[in-house]
């Protein structure tokens, strides 16, 4: 039954409900609609050379690896995006903050909630210090794609 493994589908069920609640905060735009569709397809791909082609990590079970890399990207992946685009400060310094601050929460959710759990298992990726530098250059890169997206679709 490792396809029903209840911690990967907690953590999967709350990251969709606190996407759906930071919607609350700003309506949702094309932008944002935009954000969810990159992160999803960036997800899948980065996905496929990172999980499957180079083995470094798996979600719950190297046979339902698959399984659980899709639900990965539909769910998990565009909801930490939204999250982010729309909690993101004005000031470049709070900014700053914000990135470092994101970076540090998603590598200690890995260190003590996806690894301990066996949500993620991790056969060749070390978490320190590739996940937060990863987090940092995924972040910048969304912000910048995002406010791009802002000033040329007229928000």
């Amino acid at each position: 039954m490792d396809y029903l493994y209840p911690p990967f589908w907690i953590l999967l069920i709350i990251l969709i409900i606190l996407g759906c609640i930071s919607i609350g905060f700003h309506k949702l735009s094309f932008a944002d609609i935009q954000i969810i569709i990159m992160t999803t397809a960036l997800g899948f791909a980065s996905d496929m050379l990172l999980c499957k082609q180079f083995g470094q990590y798996y979600f719950v079970a190297k046979n339902y690896r698959g399984w659980y890399s899709f639900w990965a990207c539909v769910g998990m992946n565009p909801a930490l995006a939204l999250i982010y685009i729309k909690l993101l400060p004005k000031k470049r310094i709070r900014l700053i903050f914000y990135i470092g601050l994101w970076s540090l929460a998603l590598t200690l959710l890995e260190l003590f909630i996806a690894l301990p759990y066996g949500i993620v298992h991790y056969p060749r990726w070390r978490i320190l210090p590739w996940s937060p530098i990863l987090y940092i250059v995924v972040f910048i890169w969304e912000y910048i794609y995002y406010k791009w997206l802002k000033k040329n679709l007229n928000y």
